[in-house]
């Protein structure tokens, strides 16, 4: 294991906070108008996130979070339990949130031997860093398809709201997510959406987190999404303008990457009605 461990122990963890941030433009009257982004990300605090959501997850991805150094030894013996009894079905993981922070943070790829530096790794990353702003670092990176990446961009993308105003049901879909992020859009698979969002309620009640009535409630709650918002609803020439403006001032990289605000002149109503 000493290859692993050592591996492990290479990573700055100085450097896991480290994002890219979408920058923002906005017209005069504060609407946004689009975004510059590699990847379309917009960090918030864990204060801005609501408390079910975070059960939410956790009761997900790894209900024993709260109680684990990194990694999860129940959860390996209990995933390779399963795999023995399921030879030949997929196999069942065993990755903490911890794990899984580190994992995407640092493009840790491959099998075993990728396990088991994230292993190492969890450890590190737990001794450095609080619960709570491990979680904090997890929800603003992990991926949520179509192009969100963070819990805020998806929560603004899919549900055309600030993640602090998710509902107990949306902030359920949303952690249902990150097992397969394409597989459960809730705007183009409503339906796989909902079986997961259920199990999510399920597993929180299980957890001791809601009420049964609780679930049934959101249950019933049929899903609804914001509209998607894309580039081409934008006006081409006003985007291309501010864009060139933006970059000769700052830059490619830190126009794309470095989360500014920027703010136009542009009036949306009276450029739509020119156009």
């Amino acid at each position: 294991l000493r290859p692993f461990y050592d591996r492990a122990q290479e990573f700055d963890l100085g450097a896991i906070g480290d994002l890219e941030k979408a920058s923002v433009i906005y017209d005069r009257q504060g609407k946004e108008l689009g975004r510059m982004y590699v990847q379309n990300r917009r960090p918030v605090t864990l204060d801005e996130i609501p408390f079910y959501l975070v059960q939410a997850m956790t009761a997900t991805e790894d209900s024993r979070y709260f109680k684990h150094n990194g990694i999860d030894y129940f959860g390996i013996f209990r995933a390779a339990f399963r795999n023995l009894r399921k030879s030949g079905a997929r196999a069942h993981g065993a990755s903490t949130i911890t794990m899984q922070l580190g994992r995407d943070a640092y493009g840790l790829k491959g099998g075993l031997e990728r396990k088991i530096t994230e292993a190492f790794l969890a450890r590190r990353i737990e001794k450095r860093i609080s619960k709570a702003k491990i979680l904090e670092l997890y929800l603003n990176r992990i991926y949520f398809g179509e192009g969100y990446h963070g819990i805020s961009s998806a929560a603004e993308g899919y549900f055309g709201k600030p993640v602090k105003d998710l509902t107990m049901g949306e902030s359920a879909i949303l952690a249902g997510m990150p097992k397969s992020p394409n597989a459960y859009s809730p705007r183009r698979y409503p339906s796989r959406s909902k079986e997961r969002r259920d199990y999510v309620l399920g597993r929180m009640v299980i957890e001791d987190m809601i009420s049964a009535e609780e679930r049934d409630l959101w249950q019933e709650t049929p899903i609804r999404t914001a509209a998607k918002v894309t580039e081409e609803e934008w006006s081409n020439y006003v985007y291309e303008q501010i864009r060139q403006r933006v970059v000769d001032n700052l830059g490619n990289q830190r126009a794309l990457s470095g989360g500014f605000h920027i703010y136009t002149t542009i009036d949306s109503k009276l450029q739509a009605a020119a156009e």
